[in-house]
């Protein structure tokens, strides 16, 4: 059975994922984007979009290409946000890793995925940072 909505069918914009994201990141700059809801560290959109920018022109930079595939193996942290969207930024696709089993059976993904890439990130006290990466 298909179940309709009783409002209006939504516009989607015909943008990128992240230029939807970032569209109003100039005009809100330091209003909190994301808070982490264990410790409270906040990014600002000015930080957000700065951090995505300059990750996706890392990877650009180690040679990552439209359509590759990169894994993320990250906790749910502002971070994230950093690292999903740069990697969309620069054209990849992105694929999730569990970060509960060891960073050992990743290996076993990427070899499913075609991941040319990972990013690992760690939970710090003062904030979520990118700690680990491997690019190939």
């Amino acid at each position: 059975m298909i179940f309709t909505s009783p409002l209006p069918d939504i516009v989607v914009p015909d943008l990128l994922l992240p230029e939807l994201v970032l569209r109003h990141a100039v005009t809100r700059a330091e209003h909190p984007a994301l808070i982490d809801g264990i410790d409270g560290h906040r990014l600002t959109y000015a930080e957000l979009a700065a951090g995505v920018r300059s990750f996706a022109g890392g990877l650009v930079a180690r040679g990552h290409r439209p359509g590759d595939v990169v894994g993320i193996m990250a906790p749910n942290a502002p971070a994230y946000a950093v690292v999903f969207h740069g990697i969309a930024w620069a054209g990849g696709v992105i694929t999730t890793i569990n970060g509960r089993p060891a960073r050992e059976v990743a290996g076993d993904h990427w070899v499913v995925t075609g991941d040319r890439g990972i990013t690992y990130a760690d939970a710090m006290p003062d904030g979520t940072t990118i700690t680990e990466g491997a690019w190939w």
